[in-house]
């Protein structure tokens, strides 16, 4: 009996078990995210705040009618330039307030920062179609 034969075919056999596990278990958490990738993007915050002074609350609707709000800060002087600065994940729009006063106060413009459902106590729930949805309705 060959030991050192017999081992060598065991390891080969053990390692490529072990790459098939490996390749099932990446090719189970691709799937998985693939399906559960919405939930995974989105995390809105589970708060409610309101945006510190100067911001000015404004609703609006998504293109699809559902009610949205945002905030809106304007330089003394009025602007013909609008900037809309859309928030990140796991973000507010609240919390970019200060952001925008200051790119008012330095740029002379017009900011918007719009809030997306399931976002700061809205209804409903955020995924890739009504964040598109709710991006239209604050462009319009």
């Amino acid at each position: 009996m060959d030991n050192g034969r017999w081992g060598a075919r065991r390891v080969l056999t053990l390692l490529g078990f072990a790459t098939v596990v490996a390749l099932a278990g990446v090719t189970l958490m691709t799937l998985w995210l693939w399906r559960h990738q919405e939930r995974v993007v989105f995390q809105p915050p589970g708060l409610r705040v309101d945006a510190p002074a100067p911001a000015r609350r404004v609703a609006f609707r998504a293109d699809d009618g559902h009610d949205l709000f945002g905030y809106v800060l304007a330089p003394a002087s009025p602007s013909t330039t609008v900037v809309i600065a859309f928030h990140g994940n796991a973000d507010m729009a609240a919390w970019t307030v200060p952001w925008a006063r200051e790119l008012m106060e330095r740029a002379q413009v017009t900011v918007f920062v719009p809030e997306y459902r399931g976002y700061a106590g809205i209804p409903g729930s955020p995924t890739y179609k009504s964040a598109a949805s709710d991006a239209r309705g604050a462009l319009a």
